[in-house]
């Protein structure tokens, strides 16, 4: 057994008693959250030009979501990428990969939406992006120094 495998190991079955486990779990969530926020923000104009493409409730036609899958896509799969790097055991060990159709893309997103939203329920983490949370204790801090 090679060195690097039983340190693994070690920190694999004791990671929950590291006390800068919680703190750097925290930490990547955080980034996650920001990365999602940061992604929507990249994502919200091509969904609201696919719904502004479809008359009344219809469904989207396929030329419209080609459309938006092509403006899409990419913005995926940058955050996709970011995802796997911060976060990759948020999800089983056959979705880290980076999926070739947009389609894909936007399903694998959403788990990791899913699975960030569930933990950060779960530590009571508030739903807020680091700058929102800056400005809220700016805020605070300027109420009270009146």
């Amino acid at each position: 057994m090679t060195k690097h495998r039983a340190l693994s190991i070690v920190l694999y079955h004791h990671a929950g008693l590291l006390k800068s486990y919680e703190a750097d779990e925290r930490m990547r969530l955080q980034w996650a959250y920001d990365l999602l926020a940061a992604c929507d923000d990249e994502l919200e104009p091509h969904y609201s030009e696919l719904w502004r493409l479809v008359p009344g409730r219809a469904p989207p036609s396929d030329a419209a979501r080609a459309k938006c899958h092509l403006g899409t896509g990419p913005h995926l799969r940058v955050a996709l990428a970011k995802f796997l790097r911060i976060i990759p055991h948020y999800l089983a060990l056959p979705l880290r990969i980076i999926p070739s159709t947009t389609a894909s893309a936007d399903a694998t997103y959403e788990l990791f939406r899913d699975e960030v939203d569930i933990r950060m329920a779960a530590r009571r983490m508030p739903f807020l992006t680091s700058s929102e949370q800056a400005e809220e204790v700016c805020t605070t801090v300027s109420v009270n120094a009146t």
